[in-house]
């Protein structure tokens, strides 16, 4: 059974998440909290196999923590209040593993957490294969390497075959891929509509 440690600051979305998680026999709450000392505590009597947390607390931001999380480690799933919130991208260079909009707890929420437990990957193919066409448009800070793991992503394969295709641990993957957010400054905001001629 995979444990999940819940740090959200909205006690009936607490309560929704993990209302949602209990529909999966396989997943388990083993602390929820509303903030980072909450966190803290939890964190000292057990590491949980994912971290579902918003990227905003009463007492700092997520990335706080994820910077004291290392070199243990749990999937880190933020959530975030809106793609345009300058903390998701933060929150995502400092190691967060892939996120969610706050605010909808449903069934996509439910996959997102049980893909990350089942190692796949936490950047969407979707994502991965809009970078990937912006690559070919001209110049770029990536490594082949970091371009053929976009390709893989892009495919659809899972955070296990992109590993095993590039002969690497699925941590080395989460590194390059969060390398890769940082090299091209990843901006997952909806571009506005370009104006027309007036």
């Amino acid at each position: 059974m995979s444990s999940i440690l819940l740090i959200v600051l909205d006690v009936i979305t607490r309560a929704e998440i993990s209302r949602l998680a209990g529909t999966d026999s396989t997943l388990a709450i083993s602390d929820a909290v509303g903030s980072l000392a909450g966190a803290r505590a939890a964190l000292e009597r057990r590491l949980p196999d994912l971290i579902v947390a918003d990227v905003r607390l009463p007492d700092g931001p997520l990335v706080n923590l994820l910077d004291e999380l290392r070199p243990r480690r749990s999937h880190v799933l933020a959530l975030t209040p809106s793609l345009r919130d300058p903390h998701l991208m933060h929150t995502l260079r400092h190691g967060a593993d892939g996120y969610a909009l706050a605010g909808h707890v449903g069934p996509d929420l439910l996959l997102r957490m049980q893909r990350m437990l089942a190692g796949e990957s936490p950047m969407d193919a979707r994502v991965a294969q809009l970078l990937t066409m912006q690559l070919r448009t001209g110049a770029h800070p990536l490594l082949e390497e970091e371009v053929k793991l976009l390709h893989a992503i892009g495919s659809g394969a899972s955070m296990g075959e992109v590993a095993r295709g590039a002969q690497m641990t699925h941590q080395q993957v989460g590194l390059m891929l969060r390398g890769i957010y940082r090299k091209l400054h990843l901006d997952l905001r909806p571009r506005p509509a370009a104006a027309g001629p007036e």
